[in-house]
């Protein structure tokens, strides 16, 4: 059941939005690898030189 802040003190109020904001931040970073098979032999004979 959902608190209505205006009824709570100052300081609990302060401490239920920090909580509820400190969750919205807590999304993981990840970060991503790609692999390379890109190999040049195979193209070299469509570059100018």
């Amino acid at each position: 059941m959902p608190v209505d802040i205006s009824t709570l003190s100052e300081e609990e109020r302060k401490i239920r939005i920090w909580r509820r904001d400190s969750k919205k931040g807590a999304v993981k970073q990840r970060t991503v690898e790609f692999k390379d098979y890109f190999k040049g032999d195979e193209y070299s004979k469509f570059w100018k030189m």
